[in-house]
């Protein structure tokens, strides 16, 4: 089952399907993240990286990953700016928790899967 996280809004957002005073999101799924991409892009200057917020890729997994209320055009109702950050912050989350995931994962593995010499 995906993770989800659910937002509190500051102003509810009202559907036909009644009014909501909280969102909810998944984590993206591997076939998301391969058709939209990562959320960040990386540059170089002068030999220090840095990174950019990808706006367009934020875009489409909040709109992917929408869980309740399940219209995305709903979300144009949103007007706070605290809301619309903790929005964004939570789909960062989700991909920050896959590369840290990643990093223990592959330091545990690569000590575990060498080859034992005898």
């Amino acid at each position: 089952m995906p993770k989800t996280t659910t937002i509190e809004l500051s102003e509810p957002l009202i559907t036909h399907g009644g009014a909501f005073r909280s969102i909810t999101f998944r984590e993206p799924t591997a076939a998301e993240y391969w058709r939209i991409g990562e959320i960040r892009r990386y540059g170089n200057a002068s030999g220090v990286i840095y990174a950019v917020e990808n706006e367009g890729a934020v875009k489409s997994y909040i709109e992917a990953c929408l869980v309740e209320p399940k219209d995305p055009l709903v979300l144009n109702q949103i007007k706070s700016l605290k809301d619309g950050m903790k929005i964004k912050e939570a789909i960062s989350d989700f991909f920050m928790s896959a590369e840290l995931g990643n990093i223990s994962t592959t330091s545990s593995d690569s000590s575990s899967s060498a080859p034992i010499s005898a």
